[in-house]
């Protein structure tokens, strides 16, 4: 099981705890780095190995990391899971899981149905085929245009046609068994996104994955097991009803959060699909939508409650309560990282390529920056020069490790702000230069 102990709280309704999940205890708010297709597990090694060279504290506000499935067999497999100390005995990190038990961070693998249905991630699919129902890959291979498949469906018939052809027994162990290959912490229930049209039996589906799962979790493995509520942006942006002139949640949202607080559940995690926040389209986004959900969600439970693949405006949430967040490490237009002697045009390679600034909360293009403006061990280095003329296997390295250094040091701030009861202005502190600044009003 897991358990949560409450240690601190502040205005507005932030608060901070202890989680104990598979004998690790993690400190919260946290934050779970997303390792994606562009991702490198070494890059989190190298990033853990300087800094402890160095004498720092190896990423300590760091929870641990997230995979999605269909990925774990690339970024996972292969990995030595013994290799944890050098001849002489001391502590090596010499990859992803030796950083993962010597710092005793959590592993989560996110059984994430929704990203199989399309075809960018068809490729990623093959590794995990052998995990995956007939019917489920039946469907997969029909709306990404097998030609052997004799099935007429498109994305909306997709879920449908899965609930009605995979029994639920057969999928989650399956997805059970997947999170087991690779040694996850805890086990996340298989979910279908909730639509706001079809919501009362999409509650029911994701309902009763979760309880065939920590069924045959009690029975099969001795790891804890979270449900997933997942929510599509038709759920998120559902107009609030009026009752004496007075708004109301959407009837939608009340359903879904009493449907989840009743579970016998000691942690959750929230997921927004297809979901954008931007500060300077506030009202044209989902960033009002996810804070109201979210807010009406915490006003009914306190269970630990974690947000799976959203941004910056996560911050915004652990000051109402949320108690973490994960998102990819690597976020740019430019899907993959670039090598040393790639063939490949610099030119357009640079112009794409992103820098996480700190305390902006926010992306900047690396060739249009003065400078680096960043005092982590990893940018130091490289203040006196300008960022262009950084080589281009330096740059991703550098990108890498200054992003995961900054997140770090960003929710230490937070903590900091937390136990002084200055959350409001720790979170202006932190992104002192970000859009989100103008809005605090609205959300804090």
């Amino acid at each position: 099981m897991a358990d949560f102990q409450l240690t601190n709280t502040a205005a507005p309704r932030a608060r901070s705890g202890e989680l104990a999940i598979n004998g690790k205890s993690i400190d919260t708010p946290t934050y779970f780095p997303t390792l994606t297709r562009v991702t490198e597990p070494d890059q989190v090694t190298g990033t853990v190995q300087v800094l402890d060279e160095q004498g720092e504290p190896p990423l300590p506000n760091t929870g641990g990391f997230v995979v999605e499935s269909h990925l774990a067999p690339d970024i996972l497999g292969g990995i030595d899971r013994t290799a944890q100390t050098d001849l002489n005995g001391q502590r090596q990190f010499s990859n992803l899981y030796a950083v993962i038990d010597i710092l005793e961070k959590c592993l989560f693998i996110d059984p994430n149905t929704d990203r199989l249905l399309y075809s960018n991630y068809r490729g990623q699919l093959d590794s995990i085929r052998d995990f995956l129902p007939d019917a489920f890959t039946t469907a997969v291979d029909a709306l990404n245009g097998e030609e052997d498949v004799d099935l007429d469906i498109s994305h909306g018939e997709a879920y449908p046609y899965i609930q009605d052809n995979v029994s639920r027994p057969n999928l989650v162990e399956n997805m059970l068994n997947l999170q087991a290959e690779y040694d996850a912490d805890l086990f996340l229930a298989p979910y279908y996104p909730i639509e706001l049209d079809s919501y009362e039996h999409d509650i029911e589906e994701n309902i009763e994955l979760y309880r065939v799962t920590k069924s045959l979790a009690d029975r099969l493995y001795d790891r804890p097991v979270a449900p997933v509520l997942p929510v599509k942006t038709s759920v998120i942006g559902a107009d609030a009803e009026q009752e004496n002139g007075q708004r109301q949640p959407p009837q939608a949202w009340l359903d879904i959060i009493h449907a989840y607080r009743n579970l016998d559940a000691d942690i959750l995690f929230l997921k927004a699909t297809n979901v954008e926040t931007d500060p300077d389209k506030l009202h044209k986004t989902d960033s009002e939508g996810i804070f109201h959900f979210f807010r009406q969600l915490r006003g009914f439970t306190d269970m630990p409650t974690f947000f799976l693949g959203l941004d910056e405006f996560s911050y915004i949430l652990m000051a109402r309560g949320l108690d973490g967040f994960s998102h990819p490490m690597y976020n740019s237009p430019y899907r993959k990282p670039m090598a040393p002697g790639d063939n490949v045009d610099h030119d357009n390679i640079s112009h794409h390529r992103k820098f996480l600034v700190p305390r902006k909360w926010g992306w900047e293009k690396f060739d249009q920056l003065d400078s680096l403006g960043c005092n982590c061990p990893f940018c130091q280095p490289f203040n006196d020069t300008d960022p262009i003329d950084i080589e281009f296997g330096d740059q991703d390295r550098l990108r890498m490790r200054h992003w995961l250094w900054l997140r770090d040091e960003e929710i230490r701030e937070l903590n900091d702000s937390i136990t002084k009861d200055e959350v409001r202005p720790g979170l202006r502190s932190i992104c002192n230069d970000s859009e989100w600044k103008k809005n605090f009003t609205m959300f804090l």
